[in-house]
């Protein structure tokens, strides 16, 4: 990989080595057109097969000359080109007892992909006409789906253990390792395997159509679906010859089940089962947000208040490239200004998977509008009549300038509090760094920053000898003194 673009040399004998088989190699003939086939797109990482539905191939024939004298016709030199999405803002469901499946184009990025953190097969379940709702239910309380993904070799719909879904498509030893709640019955097996069983979340298929890629000015999902053909949602045939079924999740449902499908694999997305009374709306947002990969803690929650950037948050290499923090490396040249660059040498913190509370900051450009998110103590410079100050993000107001990387001033427009996946606080050498396009400091406001600077004097002076000292004090032994004493200067 260079600069985020990954080159790949595919090598093979001109004479297949295990040609004669089933799907053995071709030979291939020198000297003449020999027509070909490619195909480009995300891998289904349980069949290993690209997924069909938004994959890039050739629509028209393609053929290579063999045995010429080889050309290299690609740019010496790639930058990766990689940018924020903003995933589609959508609704959770809760409260209803009736809830109708149909299919529907996955969004493209700023849709399943964003929402789940995984590519998605270009089609999705749309649970009451919303793109894979995050769905609250209650032990005790009966809930009847309506099932319209088709038939046995469409989209059955059903409730599983499994983040991916893909039941049939397992094998019999695969599916002893779902459970398997809702939607499929009768099974046949035993401790080997899975072999038959009966669906009864097959029927009809209603199947929106239209865009496939939700565009980039559409922020409500509500406003995507009117860009789509859901005619079928009123077909009288259609409603006649669904299927349905019911289910009721009692004390021995975990916290979190799978809508899926038993086809094919990523078509849905989360249930959360509260107790009986107790849904947590909250929660519910928090589990709905797009951009948000979830995990929860012990309790069940989202981990109460929110530090430092999210995983998601964007950083800028002195490559070229535009990088998510969570892929950031000690050693890795980042932008601190606009004429900057410094070297990560240290992490306040790195927690990857829980779920934090921040302040997003949306502001004014002449682009558009922008949006940095950070915790609420985190420092980010403005502008003001003197020179620019470092102030903790929880005083910015509508109106106040933020400086950009280049040095631009950018108003604040409005500020919100969001759930994001993800804490990380990285430090540079020169103690400052540009995230999402702003410039901001590495500290928080409990002191001034040169204060918390000095503090890390002995930490920079390790890492100019290839060695670390605090890092093995947070990420590894933690001594409750030094948890005491650093904790509020290095984490924000």
């Amino acid at each position: 990989m260079e600069n985020g673009v990954v080159s790949i040399v595919f090598k093979r004998p001109v004479v297949g080595v295990d040609a004669g088989s089933y799907d053995g190699d071709y030979a291939v003939e020198a000297g003449k057109a020999t027509f070909i086939t490619w195909a480009l797109g995300p891998v289904d990482s349980g069949t290993g097969y690209p997924l069909f539905h938004n994959i890039e191939y050739p629509r028209t024939d393609v053929s290579i000359e063999f045995g010429r004298s080889p050309v290299d016709h690609c740019q010496e030199s790639l930058v990766s080109t990689e940018e924020s999405v903003n995933g589609i803002s959508r609704p959770y469901i809760s409260g209803n007892t009736t809830l109708v499946a149909r299919i529907g184009p996955s969004g493209g990025k700023r849709g399943y992909q964003a929402i789940t953190g995984r590519p998605g097969w270009g089609i999705a379940w749309y649970m009451n006409d919303i793109l894979i709702p995050v769905i609250g239910l209650e032990r005790g309380t009966t809930y009847t789906f309506v099932t319209q993904g088709g038939g046995d070799e469409q989209h059955p719909f059903y409730i599983t253990s499994s983040s991916e879904g893909g039941f049939s498509q397992e094998t019999p030893a695969g599916r002893l390792n779902q459970t398997v709640y809702a939607g499929i019955g009768d099974v046949v097996g035993n401790s080997s395997g899975i072999f038959n069983w009966t669906l009864l979340g097959d029927g009809a298929l209603c199947e929106y159509t239209g865009v496939s890629e939700i565009p980039a000015n559409i922020t409500d999902f509500r406003e995507y679906l009117t860009l789509l053909n859901t005619s079928c949602s009123t077909d009288r045939d259609i409603q006649s010859m669904s299927k349905s079924f019911e289910w009721t999740p009692d004390t021995s449902t975990p916290d979190i089940v799978y809508y899926q499908c038993t086809q094919h694999r990523l078509l849905g997305w989360k249930m959360r089962v509260f107790d009986a009374g107790a849904t947590n709306e909250s929660e519910l947002v928090a589990l709905s947000d797009a951009l948000l990969m979830t995990t929860l803690n012990a309790s069940g929650t989202p981990a109460p208040g929110g530090v430092c950037f999210p995983a998601l948050a964007r950083v800028e290499l002195d490559t070229g490239a535009t990088i998510p923090m969570e892929r950031l490396k000690i050693g890795d040249r980042v932008r601190t200004t606009s004429s900057s660059f410094s070297e990560v040498f240290f992490f306040g913190h790195r927690d990857l998977e829980a779920v934090h509370q921040f302040l997003s900051i949306e502001t004014e450009s002449e682009t558009g509008p922008r949006t940095l998110e950070m915790s609420a103590s985190h420092l980010v410079f403005i502008s003001t009549a003197s020179s620019p100050k470092a102030v903790a993000a929880r005083t910015l107001l509508p109106g106040v300038e933020l400086i950009s990387s280049h040095g631009t001033l950018e108003r604040v427009k409005s500020v919100k509090t969001v759930f994001r996946r993800g804490l990380l606080n990285p430090h540079t050498l020169d103690g400052r760094i540009v995230v999402n396009g702003f410039q901001a400091s590495c500290f928080n406001s409990f002191a001034p920053p040169r204060w918390g600077h000095a503090l890390l004097l002995l930490e920079r002076w390790a890492y100019s000898l290839g060695r670390s000292i605090l890092g093995d004090i947070f990420f590894i032994n933690r001594p409750k003194p030094f948890d005491v004493l650093l904790t509020p200067w290095l984490r924000s």
